[in-house]
């Protein structure tokens, strides 16, 4: 071989150990990783002010701030222009003129019920129910603050923080079973609560818990996932890294294994599609070190047709690093296999972890944890 061709090959192989220890080690990086934080179970409550407590605020100063009097004057301003345009069909403009009105002058009920008004037509529920929570606090209008802690509660139930009536007492039965421990009477009673109120997201977040610290994540990350679609901005960035720890942790490693047989495969089964790139190509420069052909001048002995032998040279073609090309494939390939495997382990590893953490939550023993296909 060449010094040329000794360079090259060097070249070639410098990537396979990279590609190894990236398949081996983002598993272990990985199950280094802290679980997710889960809270405990989560109560519903019929109370204006509880839910007040508990719901977002109209920006600027405080309900109970004093404004000056140009902010008061701009505030008006500003109103009779949301008016204008409440007129011309713009509610949208409307709107955003009675939330500067209310953020200038915070004590102004007359700007907080005007604003939950064109809020709550909109459907824009989280802003109106901030409104009349800031009406509640500045009207001195004991029917106008009955109104608005009714209008409070009402838009619970439409967001999905409070069920109907009948599905309320399931809901509280549910969680006082699953704080007893009695978890299948929870499941049970959550199941019943949300056959009468299908949207009630709360309840999808509960049931996920019991599920969980029943040893269910498949169930529990379609209940999580329901309720990060009911409610959006109450799910935020926690129940999202859980329901992606929960679906990564329900791969299969006898799938990581076969997925391995493709250079790659098994490393973008298991969720890290940059780490099988890199074993996809250090097992395509493997092939292509394999295909490799040099034309040589060699010396043959051939006999004439009378019988009388003779040598001469003839070119010949051979493969000269066809053995190096298929270990570099072969080991990329092998590697990036074993590396599946161990990222599902460890994603499982950690979903274990996860539920013994609910278990424990609840009151469990944390023994029972393990994956729906814990024998796979």
């Amino acid at each position: 071989m060449t010094g040329a061709s000794r360079a090259q090959v060097a070249h070639s192989l410098r990537w396979l150990p990279v590609a190894a220890l990236l398949s081996l080690a983002a598993p272990a990086m990985l199950a280094a990783q802290s679980v997710v934080p889960f809270p405990r179970l989560v109560g519903a409550t019929t109370d204006a002010a509880d839910l007040c407590a508990s719901a977002g605020t109209l920006p600027g100063r405080p309900a109970g701030a004093r404004a000056t009097s140009a902010s008061r004057d701009s505030a008006a301003a500003l109103a009779e222009l949301a008016a204008v345009a409440t007129l011309a069909g713009e509610p949208e403009r409307a709107r955003d003129q009675l939330r500067q009105a209310a953020a200038l002058d915070p004590s102004s009920p007359e700007w907080a019920f005007r604003l939950a008004r064109v809020a709550e037509d909109l459907g824009d529920a989280e802003l109106a129910t901030a409104a009349y929570c800031r009406l509640r606090v500045t009207s001195s209008d004991q029917p106008q603050i009955t109104e608005a802690s009714e209008r409070v509660e009402a838009l619970a139930v439409d967001r999905g923080l409070l069920p109907p009536e009948p599905a309320l007492g399931r809901f509280q039965r549910g969680v006082v079973d699953a704080a007893a421990g009695a978890l299948p009477g929870a499941e049970r009673a959550f199941d019943e609560a949300l056959a009468r109120a299908p949207a009630f997201a709360i309840a999808y977040y509960d049931r996920a818990l019991v599920r969980l610290a029943l040893g269910r994540p498949g169930e529990a990350t379609a209940d999580l996932r329901q309720f990060a679609r009911l409610t959006p901005e109450a799910a935020g960035r926690e129940v999202s890294d859980a329901v992606a720890v929960l679906e990564r942790g329900q791969r299969s490693r006898a799938a990581a294994f076969g997925w391995g047989i493709i250079p790659g495969g098994s490393q973008i089964y298991s969720g890290r599609p940059w780490v099988g790139a890199l074993v996809a190509a250090v097992a395509a420069a493997g092939v292509v070190l394999a295909v490799q052909k040099e034309t040589r001048m060699e010396e043959r002995t051939f006999v004439d047709p009378f019988g009388h032998p003779y040598t001469d040279r003839v070119p010949v073609t051979v493969y000269p690093r066809r053995s190096l090309g298929i270990a570099v494939a072969g080991g990329a390939t092998a590697a990036g296999a074993l590396g599946g495997v161990i990222s599902v382990s460890a994603d499982r590893a950690a979903v274990s972890r996860l539920m013994a953490r609910v278990r424990a939550a609840l009151g469990q023993s944390t023994e029972a944890a393990g994956t729906d296909d814990s024998r796979r």
